[in-house]
């Protein structure tokens, strides 16, 4: 445009003055290059056409966006309209990973200016949950496991799956209308403690990554204190018993004869208001010895057991030797043994 106007000042000059003007070409300007801060780029998520907006523009400068800084292949072109200051190209679909792409301008009568690299993020991403927001409840066999995330937006899908990659789909599930939290049953995690990896969906977004969790181990009963345990190993021909404290209503109380497998020796269920239960077996043994005792509460898995010794069946203590009185007499009279000292039903006998 300068040169323009140098070209005409200088014919009206030579116009007026009759000079002889020898003719003279002058070179187009290039047009100066858009800054890179007015450039923006939205990379939407696929199926949203992409965005690329560059400002600071004047009426009738058409702007092109490549893929290359030289050579590629032009992505878009658009002219700045009337009383316009910028331009907005989009695209289908520049990447779902990060990118660059490669700006120019070009204003009225002068040349395309040199290409601007403009780096573009990728696609939006759905952010990763909250470990804290998601609550695993592992459940005795029969009753189905929970899991639930919270911190979530309408529209939300959660996933579950039972490894960081690949793997196996637990189970899914989309966040109601009016809701921050959704809750995933499956009938068996598994019955011993584990961990699963869930991730989130938002609405034109891709997945997040996947954020893991442990659970614990299906519910067990804690074992029985060892306190709460009375033995009782009563003489031949009175039943032995065996009494169980500390218990709730339902709760089973298996004895053994070992720590691990064995013999079951009973098996009593707390009746309705009751806190413990009593078993009774007609002969433990003679002598002292070991059972095992376990609990299994209402949807728990049965609990170690607890070994509690037993004292050995009663046994008479042995007379005073001071209340042993003998007297032996002369031949044609008895001779006595008197022992002092006993009760009522004691029955002694001499050897």
């Amino acid at each position: 445009m300068k040169q323009r106007k140098i070209m005409v000042l200088a014919l009206i000059v030579a116009f007026l003055f009759n000079i002889h003007i020898t003719s003279y070409t002058f070179a187009m300007e290039t047009t100066k290059a858009p800054s890179t801060s007015n450039i923006k780029i939205t990379n939407n998520y696929v199926g949203i056409d992409d965005i690329i907006e560059v400002t600071g523009l004047v009426q009738g400068d058409i702007v092109n966006v490549y893929s290359a800084s030289s050579g590629g292949e032009l992505i878009g072109s658009a002219t700045v309209a009337e009383g316009q200051t910028s331009v907005t190209i989009t695209k289908p679909q520049l990447g779902i990973s990060w990118g660059y792409i490669y700006v120019s301008a070009k204003s009225i009568n002068k040349y395309e200016s040199s290409r601007v690299q403009k780096q573009y993020d990728s696609e939006p991403k759905t952010a990763a949950p909250y470990q804290g927001y998601i609550t695993v409840t592992n459940n005795y066999a029969g009753i189905d496991d929970t899991i639930q995330v919270t911190g979530l937006v309408q529209g939300d899908i959660v996933n579950v799956y039972t490894a960081s990659s690949g793997g196996e789909l637990i189970g899914s599930a989309t966040v109601a209308a009016g809701q921050t939290s959704v809750t995933i049953t499956k009938p068996q995690l598994g019955i011993e403690s584990g961990t699963i990896y869930v991730s989130v969906k938002s609405i034109n977004m891709y997945e997040s990554s996947r954020v893991s969790r442990q659970y614990s181990s299906e519910p067990k009963t804690p074992a029985p204190y060892y306190g709460y345990i009375t033995v009782t190993n009563n003489y031949a021909g009175i039943d032995d018993t065996i009494q169980v404290t500390g218990l709730v209503q339902g709760d089973i109380v298996n004895i053994y004869t070992a720590a691990s497998g064995g013999e079951l020796i009973g098996s009593a269920t707390v009746a309705a208001g009751q806190t413990s239960v009593t078993i009774t077996k007609p002969q433990l043994g003679i002598e002292s010895g070991t059972i095992y005792v376990s609990v299994k509460s209402i949807n728990m898995y049965e609990s170690s057991r607890v070994s509690r010794q037993y004292s050995s069946e009663p046994k008479t203590p042995a007379p005073y030797y001071g209340y042993i009185t003998v007297t032996n007499n002369y031949a044609g009279i008895d001779d006595t043994i008197q022992i002092t000292g006993l009760v009522q039903g004691d029955i002694v006998n001499v050897y």
